[in-house]
């Protein structure tokens, strides 16, 4: 017994794992034929008969046989003559037998096929079981258990009454036996035939025993043969057919290999299996490196098949690819794989820490999974876990599988649908992310079937019915696919003519100047910003129509055309107004306008342009400074800073705030020596202001870059936006101050300026409109506060949030007292962020100055 159960033991892990092995090396097709609850069923069911069930049944055969060869021996040794009987006996219960196992056979196998449909539904609900509670679809799922398991126990309530079916014959043929052997012996006795009394008790003390024996008999065979079907289901498993080899030592790629990320389709076709259609036909792509190309196409087209015959997943029909010039198929698959990163539309998480699903082979220390979580705006919530890098991880599963690519060192990245199923914060996160470190840098490969993903890139590329059918050339022609698209995108809103015209602008913008080998020698820097400006705004119109019905689009439009009347947006630095340089100053309505002026391009412009020249500033309100410094009017006004602490701007972002804030102290204090004040969203000081009306938690009167420095040296990024919460805290004990002064020549001016990087987690409209109302009630100058905000980073939803609140101001009927600056530049259709600094911020700030006191003219002169 204990050799069977060891042999078992053994042969049933074999079985094992070559059943594992040849599953995880099975192609895609498999799994998509397969169901997993059939899958299941052979890991679990199959595994635990040929573990248990298997060696206890054949233990039971050998025993049962063994005792019945020896009960008939004993009989025929005590009743000679019961050897006649014996062949009939067997030929009769050899007849049996065969009927009940063919039977038991079929029926087992039923019970097996019925029990895989019960596995498969039970995954699955509990896959789903948010979406059927949020549906109300209990009833129909319980439904549907009950009809699989009603349908397994038919197969299973037939198989308990072919046992009974057995056991009774099995009974009557012991009873024969019994009969038999018991009229033999008394018969021995009777007749004086020399058989003894204490043998003929014996022969029938044996024979009792054959009904139990046959019937363990019969039933050991009947569970050996069904039971073997598991054994034979698993080795079907396997034998599956398998992928291609992992490792081809004989053609081992370059350890830097892919070095630049270029990727070549040539006359490229696939199919999933055999007997099915191409998946993708004729595909000649030629993807260059560190290019970010879109592919798009409606549900079907093969932008999926694209990316799995990439991964080689499905391998080609017809035709190469050709990464770097090294076809991909000559290659093993686990060196293919592992030099190209993908982020899925569903990712996944390993069980385990943090660590272990950043870093599943070791490979990096510490220091570069920081990193890597910093950049996909994961370390402060990591950082504030009890175990760190080693803490169990349960969600944010895109996130993770972000830093997990950043943390790759590959030269392509793969987005498959990789924000379809996010929420808008965590799209804006890896858009954010994929912009300012990854873009530039590797290749990018952008599946979509929304035109919004991929309206930034390089180029784009319309797949339909597993074709390439419309080549950047011909997208800009109104009535193809990608017209198509955008129009389902929400470009239907606008009248035909509008939705056309936007249409070929961005196109002409995006996609067309990608195919340009060179700049053209004819296009002059300042064309080019104008154009960049045109294409922000027709883009702004194009992610904004996907997000609204025509009637609140209408509404909006004629919002915006009441804000544009007052702020003017258009003509004063805004979000919408992206270019590369710091916006101008504002120009006071009695000067003459200055010629538009372009501030140098970035370095890899094809033209270079001279700096201007600073315009002359007006008089301050209360005089005493010459007119020809442009920071005369620093003195008439109060500064303070509110700058965003939340954990988004750990990093470069949090540096970039400190040198821009630097730069632009010693200059305001040369000209108001209280200095400027200092306060975060999160973070409050222990110090005391020394005038009341001032809000606590602040930094007063600091006047140094050195004391900057320290400052932030001293505070942590963490937290969120509370931005309006913040504003109240700081303007209304101004306020106060303004409302109870005698005379409001006593009060000075204040300047407000907001660094954020992110949309506000709060609503700043509501504390900006309660301010603008008391000094509209107490008639206040024009010039008496005013609020600057100042985008750091390339955040578009940030972005938007802040032209939201800029046009949202302007339906109220109070006075314009905020500015917003977005420091963004557009390149080829691209959004860049352009570095804040101190220059740029004191020119927004001076116009916003001299445009207030302009209207406070305006104002006394009516």
């Amino acid at each position: 017994m204990t050799l069977l159960l060891a042999c078992s033991i053994k042969a049933s892990r074999t079985l094992h794992e070559r059943m594992v092995f040849a599953v995880f090396r099975s192609p895609m097709s498999f799994f998509e034929q397969t169901p997993a609850g059939q899958i299941l069923n052979r890991f679990t069911s199959d595994i635990y008969r040929i573990d248990e069930s298997l060696a206890r049944h054949f233990n039971a055969l050998f025993v049962s046989a063994a005792r019945g060869f020896f009960i008939l021996g004993v009989i025929a040794l005590g009743s000679p003559l019961f050897v006649v009987f014996i062949i009939p006996l067997v030929l009769l219960y050899t007849y049996m037998q065969r009927y009940y196992l063919e039977a038991k056979r079929e029926l087992k196998r039923l019970d097996s096929t019925s029990r895989s449909p019960v596995f498969a539904h039970f995954q699955e609900t509990l896959g789903g079981v948010a979406t059927i509670c949020a549906y109300g679809a209990q009833e129909r799922f319980i439904r549907e258990n009950e009809r699989r398991v009603d349908a397994n126990m038919k197969a299973y309530i037939p198989s308990i009454t072919a046992n009974r079916w057995l056991g009774a014959r099995l009974e009557f043929v012991g009873s024969v036996v019994i009969l038999l052997a018991a009229g033999f012996a008394v018969a021995g006795v009777a007749f004086r035939s020399g058989q003894s009394e204490g043998m003929a008790g014996l022969t029938i003390s044996y024979a009792l025993q054959i009904t139990q024996c046959l019937g363990s008999l019969v039933r050991a065979t009947g569970e050996d043969e069904t039971n073997i079907v598991s054994v034979e289901r698993v080795l079907e498993f396997t034998g599956l057919p398998s992928e291609a080899p992992d490792v081809l030592e004989s053609h081992r790629p370059p350890g830097s290999w892919p070095a630049q990320g270029a990727v070549k389709f040539v006359n490229y076709s696939t199919r999933y299996r055999p007997e099915l259609d191409p998946a993708l036909r004729n595909i000649n792509l030629d993807i260059r490196a560190k290019e970010k190309i879109g592919i798009v196409g409606r549900t079907g087209a093969g932008k999926s098949s694209l990316v799995l015959s990439l991964f080689r997943i499905i391998e080609p029909a017809l035709g190469s690819i050709h990464i770097d010039d090294l076809n991909a198929s000559s290659v093993g698959l686990l060196d293919l794989r592992r030099r190209v990163s993908i982020i899925p539309q569903d990712s996944a998480l390993f069980e385990g820490t943090i660590r272990d699903n950043l870093d599943p082979d070791k490979a990096h220390d510490d220091t570069e999974l920081w990193v890597a979580l910093e950049l996909a705006q994961l370390k402060e919530h990591v950082a504030g876990m009890c175990g760190g890098l080693d803490t169990k991880v349960y969600e944010g599963k895109q996130l993770i599988s972000l830093a997990r690519a950043l943390l790759k060192p590959s030269t392509i990245l793969v987005l498959d649908e990789a924000t379809a199923a996010v929420d808008v914060g965590t799209d804006m996160i890896i858009q954010k992310t994929l912009r300012d470190n990854i873009s530039g840098r590797r290749t990018i490969i952008t599946v979509a079937h929304r035109i919004h993903t991929v309206i930034d890139s390089d180029r784009v590329v319309v797949l339909d019915d597993g074709e390439i059918i419309e080549t950047p050339a011909s997208l800009i022609e109104q009535k193809g696919a990608f017209y198509q698209l955008a129009r389902e995108a929400g470009l239907a809103e606008y009248d035909k003519k509008d939705r056309q015209a936007l249409l070929a602008l961005i196109l002409s913008l995006t996609i067309a100047p990608a195919f340009a080998t060179a700049p053209s020698p004819t296009d002059t820097y300042e064309e080019r910003a104008i154009n960049m400006r045109r294409l922000s705004s027709a883009r702004d119109k194009l992610f904004r129509s996907s997000s609204r019905t025509s009637s609140q689009s209408k509404k909006s439009e004629s919002s915006r055309g009441l804000s544009s009347s007052t702020s003017g947006p258009s003509s004063y630095p805004g979000p919408n107004n992206f270019s590369d340089a710091a916006p101008p100053a504002y120009t006071p309505a009695y000067q003459p306008a200055p010629a538009p002026v372009f501030l140098s391009p970035p370095s890899h412009a094809p033209v270079p342009v001279p700096s201007p020249a600073p315009a002359p500033a007006p008089a301050g309100v209360y005089g005493g400074v010459s007119d020809g410094d442009r920071y005369a009017n620093l003195a008439n006004f109060d500064t303070i800073l509110l700058i965003d602490d939340s954990g988004s701007m750990a990093g470069s972002l949090w540096r970039e705030a400190q040198d821009a804030l630097k730069s632009i102290a010693e200059i305001v204090t040369m000209y108001d020596e209280d200095g400027i004040d200092m306060y975060f969203l999160n973070h409050k000081s222990s110090q005391t202001p020394s005038d009341r009306y001032k809000a606590k938690g602040g930094y007063y009167n600091v006047a140094r870059k050195e004391v900057i420095e320290t400052i932030f040296g001293n505070v942590s990024p963490c937290g969120a936006t509370y931005t309006g919460r913040r504003l109240e805290q700081i303007l209304l004990p101004y306020m106060r101050k303004f409302t109870s002064a005698n005379d409001v020549d006593d009060v000075k001016p204040i300047n407000l300026i907001v660094i954020t990087d992110g949309a506000p987690s709060d609503n700043p409209e509501q504390a900006i409109l309660q301010i603008a109302k008391a000094l509209d009630q107490h008639d206040a100058p024009s010039y008496q506060v005013g609020i600057q905000f100042f985008q750091i980073g390339s955040d578009s939803h940030a972005t938007s949030a802040l032209q939201q609140l800029d046009d949202g101001l302007g339906r109220y009927g109070v006075r314009d007292i905020v500015d917003t600056v977005s420091c963004q530049w557009e390149d080829a259709g691209r959004h860049r962020a352009k570095r804040l600094t101190g220059d740029a911020i004191l020119k927004v700030v001076l116009g916003a100055v001299d445009k207030r006191l302009d209207e406070h003219r305006l104002t006394n002169k009516k």
